[in-house]
């Protein structure tokens, strides 16, 4: 029995002309002969929708060539974009097509590759045909409109999901070649090229460059430098030497001189120059570094009249000294020692003999007087002092700030003070060679220091008469 046959809506297509108006596309499905001859259609859905565009396109150009003449003069009536899946079963009714068929029929027959021969009855397709394991599907356009002259369908089935057998080597034809009418066209399923799985690296820590390293200049060896000490440093009695200078004038040409000679106080264990101005006064031998006094910012010394209170014709400097002697109060350098002596920058004063002269009072709270001019006096050429009685100056210093010292000389202000601490009075007047009291000859091998020398080079000739250098 025939098959009943796919019905369409009774309107016309509006434009047959119109690109793709009543074209049929197909598409070869695998495995859905029993679908084909019972005249339902079968959609398959998603199933390689890549493939199937291209074999479309492919039998829409086929379907133009062979349909094209027939549409353009309308004979024969076109089914204007069935809905998906919609066609006719061109196996039934075949032996009897010419009267059989409708126009609609023979022309979607005709364009799938199988028009009608009236011939006796075809035979139902086998798999000695090739086709066994394929069926065509209509791929028409959804939402078209149907002619409503062919009975309507019935109604058609959930679509199936229907397995799909692999296609048969060389069934399908070579993509962009066209496609011979009738010919079976194998569905393109997407392939993917199998990859050799990467083996994943594992990551390398980066290597941090090196900095290349600038070859080193062999040095050449040096001769090995001689530690410069201080040859007076360990002498005993230990003695603290110092020299109060007035900024650029004869005093400071001396010390500098005296600290060129490495000789004067500079001879002595420790030493230090005070001034109210920072004057450099050349290199110290020992690391060859600047040598500075220690400033002490007072004003210009005034020099005293004998008379009416004032007890000296030399210099007013009492408050000069005063200041001098907190500065080294407060240094800590002068304990350490055993005596503290303080020579004037134009005195040449030898410290090995300083010595021999005070060396049996160490230790004793006392203080020399050098010259007797009615009664013992301290000249201030040259003046000494044990540390336990500079100590004890710092213990009551309130009281000999409280003197009348303002008409005095500095060394009548050292005098007084001792005496009213009741520190003891050593009297050697074999200690100063001076010229206004018991003065000697530079080469009295008796004498410590010999004054006064105002330039270098007097001072020199003393200094040379007295120790041969």
């Amino acid at each position: 029995m025939e098959a009943q046959e796919s019905s369409f809506d009774t309107e016309s297509i509006a434009d047959s002309n119109a690109p793709f108006a009543g074209d049929v596309r197909f598409l070869p499905i695998p495995g859905t002969l029993q679908g084909l001859r019972s005249g339902r259609a079968i959609t398959v859905a998603g199933i390689f929708a890549g493939a199937a565009l291209l074999a479309t396109a492919a039998n829409i150009t086929r379907h133009h060539t062979k349909v094209g003449p027939l549409r353009d003069n309308h004979s024969v009536e076109f089914v204007a974009a069935a809905p998906a899946g919609v066609g006719f079963d061109c196996n039934a009714g075949r032996g009897f097509c010419s009267d059989g068929w409708n126009e609609a029929k023979k022309a979607w027959c005709f364009s799938v590759g199988r028009p009608c021969v009236p011939t006796a009855a075809a035979p139902p397709l086998v798999a000695s045909e090739g086709l066994s394991a394929e069926s065509y599907v209509a791929a028409v356009p959804p939402g078209a409109i149907v002619p409503a002259a062919v009975a309507p369908v019935a109604a058609v089935p959930a679509p199936v999901a229907v397995p799909v057998a692999a296609p048969q080597a060389g069934a399908a034809p070579a993509v962009g070649k066209p496609v011979t009418p009738g010919a079976v066209v194998a569905p393109m399923s997407p392939q993917t090229v199998p990859t050799t799985p990467t083996t994943p690296t594992t990551p390398t820590t980066p290597t941090t460059p090196t900095t290349p390293t600038t070859p080193t200049t062999p040095t050449t060896p040096t001769t090995p430098t001689t530690v410069w000490k201080n040859p007076w440093a360990g002498l005993k009695p230990s003695l603290f030497c110092f020299s109060v200078m007035q900024p650029a004038s004869a005093e400071e040409t001396l010390i500098k001189f005296q600290l060129q000679k490495f000789s004067g106080i500079f001879a002595c264990n420790d030493q230090a120059v005070i001034c109210r101005e920072k004057r450099w006064l050349g290199k110290w031998p020992g690391d060859n570094s600047d040598y500075y006094p220690w400033v002490n910012p007072i004003g210009a010394v005034p020099m005293g009249t004998y008379g009416g209170g004032v007890t000296t014709n030399s210099f007013l400097n009492t408050w000069t000294f005063i200041v001098a002697y907190d500065t080294l109060m407060h240094s800590g350098k002068v304990w350490k020692h055993d005596f503290l002596v303080k020579a004037d920058p134009d005195a040449v004063i030898l410290p090995d003999r300083i010595r021999s002269h005070v060396g049996a009072y160490k230790g004793i709270p006392c203080f020399f007087a050098n010259c007797n001019n009615q009664g013992p006096k301290v000249y201030g050429a040259l003046e000494v002092i044990s540390v336990p009685a500079f100590g004890a100056y710092q213990d009551r210093v309130a009281e000999c700030k409280g003197m009348g010292w303002q008409g005095w000389g500095e060394d009548g202000y050292l005098q007084n003070c001792m005496a009213r601490l009741g520190i003891r009075m050593i009297e050697d007047y074999a200690l100063v060679s001076d010229q206004r009291c018991n003065p000697s000859s530079c080469t009295d091998a008796g004498r410590a220091a010999f004054h006064p020398f105002k330039d270098p080079g007097s001072w020199q000739g003393c200094f040379a008469a007295a120790t041969s250098r």
